[in-house]
């Protein structure tokens, strides 16, 4: 494959083949309109299906699909999650509206709309379902009971006075987490976070954000985080502040570079702190595992990108295990643009759900290849963004400089292996794989 191809092939392997299906969404649609119970019981006329990224497993992937439908006149949009189980299509469906259905979770009704938002399509050998429905995540049970939710928000003092209380799913990784907005008498806000059941993240994520705001990240701060609001440990859940700044993106999709130098001083910030233990530590080793991961799942589904992917692993490998003993700090661990807001100077962070001790370098690193990768997908990212970033944060020594531009280019290539599911971005492979490369 050469790397600046934007045509690479992109055939499955043998082992992916029985996938295919899947990422052809003409051939889905059709499917979705003999099956889908929703379009067979009422008016709705499904417009349109697109692939938005493909969560790729071992045992096959989880197919992220958003949907246009049309109804009485009006359109509206919906998220769909396939999951490839062959031949178990239609008993693993029966199992999940089960669960789903059960007393303790209660994601759905035991009758026949559970059709409607879980079913199979048999001949393709996948299970969907609706985005926010996850037997894995007990706290959504309170997101499909208004009523409840609106109970338990009012006993823990958040919305003693809310008559109207509407859901806003904000993102849903499944068996994993799930994120919501909560409209109070659409007046106020909050943010409402959901983890896996049998995961202590929910207490580790609030421990943290705690100890942050009461030591220097307060609404008082320039540089701060939202207000942690609860944390309730049956439904895994942390409740936090709505923030009222625009998106970090916003500023950025302007061609503002005032940003740049603030967001370095917001992660310089962070990395001061003085934070309890919050995870086991993020070594170049565990950086390595990560992306040799990555590389084995894309290699295994694209037979082409298997050679250059090993051959920027082999040098991602070789930079990243060149200094395993840097200093450590309190890190971020997923620091770009999308964990940001940003208004005149004010800075707010977002999502510590991988925060954990580790090189400084991964943070700097990981935001200066999302640059490259903004660049890549049409972004007027400013020539100086990189300077003001480092600028920011106070970057001088050459070793920390050598340590960021090694996981700068492990990052490119952990993208590549990323983007390489989302149909709309596979153009950017091969730029990615060259810059992940050293000169």
């Amino acid at each position: 494959m050469a790397l600046d191809d934007p045509n690479w092939d992109d055939s499955l392997s043998e082992h992916w083949v029985p996938l295919a299906p899947l990422f052809d969404t003409r051939l889905l649609i059709q499917h979705l309109r003999r099956d889908w119970r929703l379009l067979q019981r009422t008016d709705t006329i499904l417009k349109e299906c697109e692939l938005l990224r493909v969560h790729p497993r071992p045992e096959g992937g989880i197919f992220h699909y958003v949907v246009r439908l049309e109804r009485s006149g009006s359109e509206t949009r919906r998220e769909l999650f396939g999951e490839w189980v062959g031949t178990e299509a239609i008993s693993r469906c029966r199992e999940l509206r089960w669960k789903l259905a059960k007393k303790r979770r209660k994601q759905i009704p035991r009758d026949e709309r559970a059709e409607e938002s879980v079913f199979c399509l048999p001949e393709l050998g996948v299970v969907m379902r609706q985005a926010g429905l996850d037997e894995r995540l007990p706290g959504l049970r309170l997101i499909h009971d208004i009523p409840a939710l609106r109970l338990h928000l009012a006993s823990e003092g958040l919305a003693a006075e809310a008559q109207d209380v509407q859901v806003e799913l904000l993102g849903h990784r499944p068996g994993k987490r799930c994120i919501v907005r909560i409209h109070l008498d659409r007046q106020a806000s909050i943010i409402v976070k959901l983890y896996k059941q049998r995961s202590d993240k929910a207490g580790r994520v609030h421990a943290l954000t705690a100890s942050l705001w009461k030591e220097g990240f307060d609404e008082a701060a320039a540089i701060r985080i939202p207000r942690p609001l609860g944390h309730y440990e049956p439904w895994r859940m942390v409740v936090m502040e709505d923030v009222a700044l625009p998106p970090l993106i916003e500023a950025l999709e302007r061609h503002d570079a005032s940003p740049y130098a603030s967001v370095g001083e917001a992660l310089a910030k962070l990395h001061r702190h003085v934070a309890p233990p919050v995870a086991a530590p993020h070594t170049a080793a565990h950086e390595i595992a990560l992306i040799r991961r990555n590389v084995t799942l894309t290699a295994d589904a694209f037979p082409a990108l298997a050679h250059p992917l090993a051959r920027c692993l082999e040098q991602a490998v070789s930079a990243l295990a060149d200094d395993p003993g840097a200093p450590t700090v309190l890190a971020h661990r997923d620091f770009y643009e999308k964990q940001l807001f940003y208004d005149r100077g004010r800075v707010v962070l977002i999502d510590f759900d991988t925060t954990c001790f580790a090189e400084p370098a991964v943070d700097l690193g990981n935001f200066l290849a999302h640059l490259t990768l903004r660049r890549l997908q049409g972004m007027a990212i400013p020539e100086t963004a990189e300077t003001r970033f480092l600028q920011g944060y106070r970057v001088k020594d050459r070793h920390l400089m050598r340590r960021i531009d090694a996981y700068r280019r492990a990052t490119l290539l952990r993208l590549a292996c990323l983007y390489a599911f989302r149909p709309a971005w596979r153009r950017l492979i091969g730029p990615l794989l060259r810059f992940s490369q050293r000169e």
